[in-house]
């Protein structure tokens, strides 16, 4: 009875143990948080030095996170922080992954990247903001495609701003706005109200305002009187054209060097033909020469006797023979009539111009391929025939000139390339709004 007694006494004590996480968390300190600041302003200096709109679009996003994880983990010290270290820490670790993805974008997938941004701003939204005014601490989506669903909702995310009067424009016009939680106002905007250009992304800025007025109810005068705020959104509107292309090929092809031979043959007889093989000398062969076939067949061989007996005559080159590496030669033999109706042998010599030909293969210049790569069509490029080898430029919206070789993974994640002997295709996968 007495260790049943124990056990029961210890059943509590077995089960809080058992419940406790295995890891403590590490608090949000300034210090790691001047460190993610510092490694976005970094993305950011160096997505503006190379020109790259896209980078400094999410560094810009990130550094917004950044701020708002701040703000949250300060007002949060000393006011059940225990219950909030768990989001803020989750907040952060996302946050250097995205970082850490952002140090290279153009290696990561577009996907992934806003997958990413999503959920970051998600967390946000989640974080505490204790005793702060109304304010805009983050907002996404800040880069739109040209395609997709007309209605783009951008999700603005800040303390007490669904109860601070919101007011959303866009190029003077209002935008319809939802108010999903507290700390969220979902600003509803038109793509087919935007000017997406052909080839050039560009910015266009959406204005929030929201009362940021502290009303007391034992201060009457605060109750009627107002403190309006506005702040810009600026977003980044990609072209309609994705990108481009240009594939520089290589053909197989051949120096040709061209020469004469010359070649005899002759031979008696009495009323009969005979027909002599002509060859090549072993030098020639040798060194990669060849009748020439195409020449012989447009203007035929250049034949004639040097001696020839009444009866007998060079008939010529036989077509049925011809090949690259010789021919048969004709000769006809009639015959010698003596006196008392006797026949006897005729003798025939004959001489010929054999025209010869040397290719030496080569790789030379091709055609350059170019067009166009929008979000939504597969774009399918033949390739010339005799193709020893091509490089591909693509060039994206970011203005920027990227050579691709069969290991190389196409910039953003873009884009799927399929190659084969016949053709490259172009397969656009556009990520949604992020």
């Amino acid at each position: 009875m007495k260790i049943l007694a124990i056990w029961i006494l210890l059943i509590p004590s077995l089960i809080a143990i058992d419940s406790r996480p295995s890891w403590a968390l590490e608090p949000i300190t300034d210090a790691l948080l001047d460190k993610a600041d510092s490694d976005a302003k970094d993305v950011i200096a160096r997505a503006e030095a190379a020109g790259n709109a896209v980078a400094k679009a999410v560094g810009e996003q990130v550094l917004q996170a950044i701020k708002a994880l701040r703000e949250a983990v300060h007002s949060s010290i000393g006011d059940a922080k225990e219950a909030y270290l768990q989001s803020e820490r989750e907040t952060y670790d996302n946050i250097s992954k995205l970082l850490d993805q952002a140090e290279n974008i153009e290696k990561v997938s577009m996907t992934d990247v806003t997958s990413l941004l999503a959920t970051v701003s998600n967390e946000v939204g989640n974080l505490p903001f204790i005793n702060m005014p109304p304010s805009v601490m983050i907002y996404h989506p800040h880069v739109l495609v040209p395609d997709g669903a007309s209605e783009i909702p951008v999700h603005i995310i800040g303390p007490k701003l669904a109860a601070s009067d919101p007011a959303v424009t866009l190029n003077n016009a209002s935008v319809q706005i939802q108010k999903s939680k507290d700390v969220e106002v979902i600003a509803l905007l038109d793509r087919n109200t935007m000017t997406f250009s052909e080839r050039e992304p560009h910015y266009v800025t959406v204005q929030i305002k929201y009362d940021q007025t502290k009303r007391i109810w034992w201060k009457p005068w605060t109750l009627f009187t107002y403190d309006i705020i506005q702040r810009d959104m600026t977003l980044l509107l990609l072209p309609k054209i994705m990108g481009s292309y240009s594939i520089q090929t290589k053909l197989n092809s051949a120096d040709y060097k061209y020469k004469d031979i010359q070649r005899s043959a002759g031979g008696h007889g009495k009323d009969h033909v005979v027909d002599l093989g002509i060859r090549l000398d072993p030098p020639d062969v040798k060194d990669g020469w060849k009748i020439d076939v195409d020449k012989l067949v447009k203007n035929g061989l250049k034949y004639w006797a040097t001696s020839a007996d009444a009866g007998a005559s060079c008939s010529g080159l036989l077509s049925a023979t011809l090949t690259p590496d010789g021919f048969s030669f004709r000769l006809t033999h009639g015959h010698k009539t003596a006196r008392g109706g006797h026949k006897s042998d005729v003798d025939v010599q004959c001489a010929m111009t054999v025209p010869l030909v040397k290719a030496t293969p080569i790789v030379i210049d091709g055609p350059t391929l170019t067009a166009d790569i929008g979000w939504l069509k597969d774009v399918r490029q033949p390739l010339p025939a005799g193709l020893a080898s091509y490089v591909i430029a693509l060039k994206l919206f970011d203005s920027k000139e990227y050579l691709l070789d069969s290991d190389t993974k196409v910039p953003y994640g873009l884009i799927e390339i399929t190659r084969s002997k016949d053709f490259v295709q172009f397969r656009p996968k556009p990520p949604a709004d992020f």
